[in-house]
């Protein structure tokens, strides 16, 4: 989660001119809060796609460590990715408070 975290912060620093700009135009800070929560969403189901396929192939590995639980278990799988889900909107809820406080003049200054 630390890592997911760290994902979305950056995300956000790197676009900073792009929210800067949209709300000296006028982007209300909702709206740039659903941005950041949007982007949030989109770099979490990258990771999942990326992460699934190999934790996967390392089930087959782990196999003769797991108890009762089979390695390809779809059910375990899912739960796994909804709670990656749901995290991710709490660790985006730091880098959204800062674009809805972002005074745009410095942001556009800096570049």
């Amino acid at each position: 989660m630390v890592g997911l975290f760290g994902a979305l912060a950056r995300a956000v620093v790197e676009r900073r001119q792009e929210r800067a700009i949209r709300a000296a135009v006028g982007a209300s800070p909702g709206r740039l809060v659903r941005l950041v929560r949007r982007s949030a969403v989109a770099i979490t189901g990258a990771g999942l796609a990326a992460g699934l396929p190999p934790a996967v192939a390392t089930g087959r590995s782990l196999a003769t460590l797991l108890y009762g639980v089979s390695p390809y278990d779809p059910a375990t799988l899912a739960a796994v990715a909804a709670v990656i889900v749901l995290a991710a909107l709490p660790a985006s809820a730091i880098p959204a408070r800062r674009v809805a406080g972002l005074d745009p003049m410095p942001a556009l200054r800096a570049e």
